[in-house]
């Protein structure tokens, strides 16, 4: 038997997706005014310790560097870990998981993120085994 189980992910963005041979996380960000091409993003299972690690680091950074830059009047814009973008006074304002996606603004949003990941890692190793019974 082959197919795929998805679910959302406990906050609402992204999901998580399971075969019998592996899963990751997923995001689909539409494009411009939802009638242009969209934005994929797949996080895979090898990789989630790596994503949890880096919104941390990068949150870590975004605090920072915010902090020390209250004069300039201007627009910051840095590659963090995992190359995930962190805005400073902009419309993106916070820890970007790609380009200008999914802006990350608050500690508890960093921390409801990595929760979503905690949370597919426990998830997807029951999914498997359920799929691999029904197989």
């Amino acid at each position: 038997m082959s197919g795929e189980y998805r679910e959302k992910l406990p906050t609402g963005i992204g999901e998580l997706v399971v075969n019998l041979s592996t899963w990751f996380i997923q995001y689909y960000f539409p494009g411009i005014d939802n009638r242009h091409s969209g934005t994929f993003i797949k996080v895979p299972k090898e990789e989630i310790d790596e994503f949890i690690s880096a919104f941390k680091n990068n949150w870590l950074k975004y605090e920072k560097v915010k902090e020390t830059s209250q004069t300039l009047g201007g627009e910051i814009r840095l590659i963090g870990e995992k190359n995930m973008t962190i805005y400073i006074s902009s419309y993106h304002e916070g820890v970007c998981i790609q380009s200008y996606h999914m802006p990350l603004k608050s500690k508890e949003q960093i921390e409801n993120v990595v929760a979503d990941y905690y949370w597919a890692k426990e998830r997807a190793k029951i999914i498997i085994e359920i799929l691999q019974k029904l197989s």
